[in-house]
């Protein structure tokens, strides 16, 4: 799975109350990412999905980490889908400076997202 997602940083914003350095409110994830996939037989035209995938990931303030993603949907006739999708963006050793200090610290930034999607199979 090669993908290119807009997300939105939760829980960066609360680092911005500890540390000085601002921190974007959302940006764009690149990722790589290799998993499994599980879907049951069809019923009629309709069939259930899960899938879990792991690898890498690039945001465009620079950082790399680790990417999980989870989906669990499911297919409408042979062509579309409904899903949810977590996925978990974590950067490690991220370089901040503490608000009242000069000193800087690495930290883990861990970034997840939901979202719910309409797709199309081919």
């Amino acid at each position: 799975d090669v993908s290119a997602t807009w997300y939105v940083d939760s829980e960066l914003s609360d680092y911005d109350d500890d540390y000085g350095d601002s921190f974007l409110d959302s940006d764009v994830l690149f990722s790589a990412t290799t998993g499994i996939i599980l879907r049951t037989p069809r019923f009629g035209k309709i069939s259930l999905f899960g899938s879990l995938n792991g690898g890498v990931g690039y945001d465009l303030d620079g950082d790399v980490g680790s990417v999980i993603k989870a989906r669990a949907g499911i297919n409408f006739g042979k062509w579309f889908y409904l899903a949810y999708k977590y996925t978990n963006f974590t950067r490690s050793d991220v370089e901040v400076r503490h608000s009242h200090s000069r000193y800087y610290e690495d930290v883990d930034l861990s970034v997840p997202s939901h979202m719910f999607t309409l797709g199309f199979n081919f």
